[in-house]
């Protein structure tokens, strides 16, 4: 299964999960109308998640900018693809707010909202699988030398 289908997969969980429930009546204020491509915005909060799920000296070691990444991965899919996507970060964004800011990832781990748990988790594999999926990510992987 292609990284980008394994996120899509949990963002499609995600949205049933949050058409089944009102998640305390703040869904509707954070309702969201999302464009099909990655704006500024959306990237900077990509990268600032990003820059809390993965450490620094390996993001300036290998010069990968997440943000972009992701807008590269979305490209490849459907315009369906890149519209859940886009509104799932726009919502995210939004949450972020509640669960400190660009650490929503992190925090979300410890609410007592499924969903909002399931929005952590899918956060930190959209960025995880943008970082690892690009090639200059294996320098940082020690492959040990054959033995004779």
């Amino acid at each position: 299964m292609e990284p980008l289908e394994e996120i899509l997969q949990e963002i499609n969980s995600f949205e049933t999960q949050l058409s089944r429930r009102s998640f305390l009546g703040a869904a509707l204020l954070i309702a969201v109308a999302a464009d099909v491509s990655l704006g500024k915005d959306d990237k900077r909060f990509i990268d600032a998640v990003a820059g809390t799920l993965i450490p620094a000296t390996a993001l300036q070691t290998t010069g990968i900018n997440v943000g972009q990444n992701v807008d590269r991965l979305l490209q490849s899919g459907s315009a369906d693809h890149r519209r859940k996507v886009t509104r799932f970060l726009a919502w995210s964004q939004r949450a972020s707010i509640l669960y400190g800011g660009e650490k929503v990832a992190l925090n979300a781990r410890g609410s007592r909202f499924m969903l909002v748990r399931k929005m952590g988790r899918t956060l930190s594999s959209l960025c995880l699988i943008a970082f690892w999926a690009d090639e200059r990510a294996l320098a940082l992987i020690d492959v040990p030398e054959e033995r004779m």
